[in-house]
């Protein structure tokens, strides 16, 4: 849950702010950094009702909040780092309007301060960790080379598997949680290698890791679908077949992905994490 008001003036402040209506709902999805927030809360939610745990509203918005913050901080980061001739639309957009969203993160902080508050302990400990290995993390990859760092597609798969189940591994769900987690990890790194695929040319920069899960995407996909197929006779079925159905749907986005553009393949990449509204929304 995103509730943050900035005034007219503030809006007229960001330099070169780029007109919203030349782009679509998804693509405003994708651009104001909603994906992630979206998916986070969404996996969040399913995983806590299927081990049948009680979280607080302010449980889920604090990291929806958290996860919107720390993509739009990434994503300005990188349009003021990086190359420009290597940025995509999103790069482009958060650079262009860093004032707008430098305001919203200042108007967003102390909401996300105080929802932090409503946090029961062990689980707000938990996520103050998390918050400082992230903070080494974008240190690290932001702030010198560093040629063997950990592939920023593999480090999502893991930050996320860890912020969605953290609640279970609290509460002691060791057995079922292990797989789940692995498999949703494998989801979320699939899900950024295929992004990176599709938006860059040359190949030559890409960690070890992501160039083996490109050369055997569709293998690595199907294994996922298979054990999510298998996990739900195992147990919290609802979990386990949003793993497969997010699967399936980026198998059929890796088969399509060189008759989409950039921009449509990353938005569709990121709704195919979205499968737990089939079961959320009955």
């Amino acid at each position: 849950m995103l509730c943050v008001v900035i005034s007219g003036a503030d809006l007229a402040s960001s330099t070169h702010l780029l007109p919203l209506r030349r782009y679509s709902l998804p693509a405003l999805w994708h651009l104001l950094s909603l994906d992630a927030p979206t998916v986070a809360a969404l996996w969040f939610t399913l995983a806590a009702r299927a081990a049948h745990l009680h979280l607080h509203t302010a449980d889920v918005a604090s990291l929806a909040l958290g996860v919107w913050m720390l993509y739009v901080l990434d994503r300005m980061l990188d349009a003021r780092l990086g190359e420009t001739h290597q940025h995509e639309e999103r790069h482009h957009f958060h650079g262009a309007n860093q004032n707008f969203f430098l305001g919203a993160m200042v108007c967003a902080a102390p909401v996300l301060l105080w929802l932090l508050t409503r946090m029961e302990s062990p689980l707000l400990h938990a996520y103050l960790l998390l918050g400082l290995a992230l903070a080494a993390y974008f240190t690290l990859i932001h702030t010198r080379p560093f040629a063997h760092r950990i592939p920023k597609e593999f480090a999502v798969g893991v930050i996320f598997a860890a912020a969605v189940f953290m609640p279970e591994w609290i509460a002691g769900f060791a057995r079922i949680t292990v797989a789940q987690t692995i498999c949703f990890m494998g989801i979320c790194w699939l899900n950024c290698v295929l992004i990176w695929e599709r938006e860059h040319t040359q190949l030559n920069g890409a960690h070890w890791s992501t160039r083996f899960a490109m050369r055997h995407t569709p293998l690595l996909l199907a294994a996922l679908v298979a054990a999510g197929v298998g996990m739900c006779f195992a147990g919290q079925a609802a979990m386990s077949a949003s793993v497969a159905l997010s699967a399936l749907v980026m198998m059929g986005l890796h088969c399509s992905r060189e008759r989409m553009a950039r921009l449509p393949f990353r938005i569709a990449a990121d709704a195919a994490l979205l499968t737990p509204l089939v079961f959320l929304i009955r």
